[in-house]
């Protein structure tokens, strides 16, 4: 995503929806990690029976609110910078 320079704000506050989806991707995507490391942890050491207590569900929560919430947000800050590309090629054509 460019840098608008007849936008420069909106340009601005779509890099840090931009950054901020990445994060919040990462953060689910390490919950929905840990969440698998502990199973396949179970699986080798007591050969199976998994309880799922509440710290497991919200994990798993996490992990799947986290990560459709984080690309949600990537894609609103791509949509501004298609946005952004649309109205210079605009300009282009009406110049």
């Amino acid at each position: 995503m460019d840098f608008n320079n007849k936008f420069p704000v909106l340009s601005t506050i779509a890099k840090i929806i931009f950054f901020v989806g990445c994060i919040i991707l990462i953060i689910g995507i390490c919950c929905g990690g840990y969440e698998l490391i502990e199973y396949f942890k179970l699986l080798s050491t007591e050969g199976g029976e998994w309880y799922w207590s509440k710290d497991d569900i919200a994990r798993v929560i996490a992990f799947v609110v986290a990560t459709v919430l984080g690309l949600i947000t990537m894609a609103i800050a791509e949509v501004i910078g298609v946005l952004f590309t649309i109205e210079k090629n605009t300009r282009q054509e009406n110049n």
